[in-house]
């Protein structure tokens, strides 16, 4: 594929080759190929954050950088990132920078011979432009210390992982030569779901406590409603960033999935509020926090504490699986632990409705250590991903780590594909796991998904695995089991003191107020303007 580019500052032609292996940078006056590089050389792509900006730069392992200014800059840097990764099964680096000019970030020749590199660092990585999802656990920082193994093609002995406390979220990227301005649209209720209170409700009968999340489109908030001092969790969401991302659709089917859900065990919404600039979620509000917390704290949970979780998280898939939604995206930063020990299925970012049990999808997402094979070698999946998913995390929750890690991408894929399941030793590991728990996860981690278990009958495939034999599925939906981990407080978004005096804390802010802090750029605000049309869908 051919694109034509004109390097401004030099005021000559250049045309940009890209073939399968390589990249080709050709004098189109002279009609002679100036620079060629493999694919698989690329060490990462930057590209200023201005929205008509059309300069980037290609950063090389083996040379020089490239700075090139092109129309088709977004198309071109698709085409290399998705190419890099069919080649190394590992995401091409993208960074955004909030200057116009990149000469900051081009390594040059002389650079080269010094051995300076001016590649970003991963504080202005552009994470959601990954290919797939990496948790930071295995990326920039990473939560696994590698071992001599990492160097096999596949595991052939159990190797226990410790979890290294790591930077959870990334920072929010700041745009400082753009100009801002207050957010003083007057903001909407948008939909409510059916039962819920206060049909008059206003944005501002909320108050903020504080941010208890930070994610790729927003930040979540801890907020309190005046009226009926219920809590929520408030996500923020910038609308701006949805246009950029083309994640519009998909919020949309995560908005209707938490309308949607009625179920013990799975995350609701009850309001949605907007104003010209931004969309409000207001979920209900888990205090315990997420369940890779906990794994965290814990290093790995006794048998009885998996299956117990296990089942929960089973009848919450086979919930959404009858309403045809498949998830997508289960981990244990996606299930959140509330004070009393129970679960709700959360972050619904990546799930898609489906027709019916035949139908498949053939897009590629999810996390690198938890995708199934059938996403890696995009041959359309359907709700069985969600049981791939699901044997990883009992295997997690049980041993504290994934049974597929690797800190190359290409090998992590070889792994999932061929490695064969290896378990702990429970004298040389002291971990112990039961035959039954074992043969769960070998049949929920069958490469294919037609032989998978829950491939047949979904989750009644699944409770009628001899290892859930004990649990009365019944009195576990009503909660009327006690569970046997309760979450420290420690571990709670807000402690029982905060808790106490919350309603009368000086220092609750105004949702306006908190807008006003987090001010959106003007350029960003007009290609909102520019878009609204497309936010139309979400009052029904």
């Amino acid at each position: 594929m051919v694109y034509k580019d004109t390097f401004l500052f030099f005021k000559k032609a250049k045309i940009v080759l890209v073939t399968n292996e390589q990249i080709y940078v050709v004098d189109r006056r002279k009609k002679v190929v100036k620079k060629r590089n493999k694919i698989d050389e690329l060490l990462g792509i930057t590209k200023s954050l201005y929205t008509d900006s059309k300069n980037f730069i290609l950063h090389f392992s083996s040379r020089a950088d490239e700075e090139l200014f092109c129309d088709y800059r977004n198309e071109l840097v698709g085409i290399l990132k998705r190419r890099y990764f069919e080649i190394t099964q590992g995401n091409l680096k993208i960074f955004g920078v909030s200057t116009r000019s990149l000469k900051d970030f081009l390594t040059s020749e002389r650079d080269q011979l010094r051995r300076i590199s001016k590649i970003p660092s991963n504080d202005y990585r552009l994470w959601e432009e990954d290919i797939v999802k990496e948790q930071r656990r295995s990326a920039g920082g990473s939560i696994v210390q590698q071992n001599d193994e990492d160097d096999l093609d596949y595991y052939d002995d159990f190797v226990i992982i410790e979890r290294l406390d790591i930077k959870k979220y990334n920072e929010p990227k700041k745009l400082e030569e753009e100009e801002k301005i207050k957010d003083s649209g007057e903001s909407q209720l948008l939909i409510q779901k059916p039962g819920s209170e206060n049909q008059s409700l206003k944005l501002e009968d909320f108050k903020i406590k504080k941010v208890i999340d930070k994610g790729s489109f927003g930040k979540v908030f801890l907020v309190v409603n005046k009226k009926n001092k219920k809590l929520y969790a408030m996500k923020r969401i910038n609308k701006d960033i949805l246009i950029d991302k083309n994640q519009i659709q998909n919020t949309k089917n995560e908005k209707d999935i938490l309308f949607q859900a009625n179920h013990p065990f799975v995350l609701s919404m009850d309001y949605i509020f907007q104003n010209q600039y931004r969309l409000y979620f207001f979920l209900k509000y888990v205090r315990g926090g997420n369940l890779y917390d906990h794994l965290f704290a814990n290093k790995r949970f006794p048998e009885a504490t998996v299956k117990f979780y296990a089942a929960q998280i089973a009848v919450a898939l086979g919930y959404l699986h009858a309403n045809k939604i498949v998830h997508r995206d289960l981990k244990p930063e996606n299930v959140l632990v509330d004070e009393d020990g129970y679960l709700y299925l959360a972050d619904f970012g990546l799930s898609k409705f489906l027709q019916g049990p035949q139908d498949q999808t053939h897009s590629f997402c999810g996390t690198a250590e938890y995708l199934a094979p059938e996403i890696l070698d995009m041959k359309g999946h359907g709700f069985t991903v969600d049981w791939w998913t699901f044997g990883i995390l009992v295997y997690e929750m049980s041993t504290g780590r994934p049974p597929f890690m690797h800190k190359n991408h290409h090998q992590l894929g070889m792994l999932i594909r061929n490695s064969p399941i290896v378990y702990p030793d429970p004298i040389k590991h002291k971990i112990h796991m039961s035959d039954l728990l074992k043969d769960l996860i070998n049949k929920l981690l069958d490469r294919d998904p037609h032989k998978r278990l829950g491939s047949k009958d979904d989750i009644n495939d699944i409770i009628n695995h001899p290892f859930f034999k004990d649990v009365d599925f019944e009195k576990l939906q009503k909660k009327e089991i006690i569970p046997l981990y309760k979450p420290p407080q420690n571990l709670f978004t807000i402690k029982d003191e905060e808790l106490q005096v919350l309603f009368e804390d000086p220092e609750l802010k105004d949702i306006t107020e908190e807008d006003n802090n987090d001010e959106i750029p003007v350029d960003k605000r007009l290609l909102i303007d520019q878009n609204k049309n497309k936010f139309e869908g979400f009052d029904s």
